[in-house]
């Protein structure tokens, strides 16, 4: 009787070690998103748009930083968008309102531009990672200083700053993203 137990231990001892393992060799996606969104400015906005994410996303880094900076485009194109309408009923009046105009449409062409490298990035190690990354982390970094550069000539018009400082702030977040794949080099 003892004998037939032995192998049944063992047994499940081999599967729960096996299961241990596998559940602690990485951590879950929604912790992955909450540990990137503690180093954030922005951490409410971060936890509440990433975690919307599919784990098919959020295991892969690569993916997650392209999924970030996706959703600071969508931001910015709005942003843009709006001004572009505003800029459009006010005529050429505002040099400041032109200039913000611009700007965010440089913003959401770094952008684009981002997440046309990210597509192309491979994994950590594979030639060429290092330079693409790079270019991202440059591009996202200028695309935050143009919304912010906009955010600071914007003449009062209190929907189109909230658009603006939300693509800035979406564009923030996506940055401590892409440089978390930096740290995976």
């Amino acid at each position: 009787m003892a004998s037939s137990r032995q192998p049944t231990a063992v047994f499940l001892l081999v599967h729960l070690l096996l299961f241990l393992h596998v559940e602690t060799a990485a951590p879950p996606p929604a912790a992955v998103v909450r540990t990137l969104c503690k180093a954030t400015l922005y951490r409410g906005l971060c936890n509440r748009r990433m975690s919307k994410l599919p784990p098919s996303v959020t295991r892969s880094p690569t993916k997650l930083a392209g999924a970030a900076v996706g959703l600071a485009l969508g931001s910015a194109e709005s942003a843009s968008a709006h001004l572009k309408s505003l800029s459009a009923a006010v005529g050429k009046k505002s040099g400041r309102l032109q200039d913000c105009v611009e700007n965010m449409r440089d913003c959401a062409d770094r952008l684009r531009e981002s997440v046309r490298e990210l597509a192309q990035l491979g994994r950590p190690g594979s030639p060429g990672f290092v330079f693409r990354v790079d270019n991202v982390q440059t591009w996202v970094s200028a695309a935050l200083t143009d919304a912010d550069t906009c955010l600071g000539e914007l003449p009062p018009a209190p929907a189109a700053a909230e658009k603006v400082s939300h693509a800035m702030q979406m564009t923030s977040n996506a940055l401590v993203f892409v440089n978390s794949l930096a740290a995976k080099n």
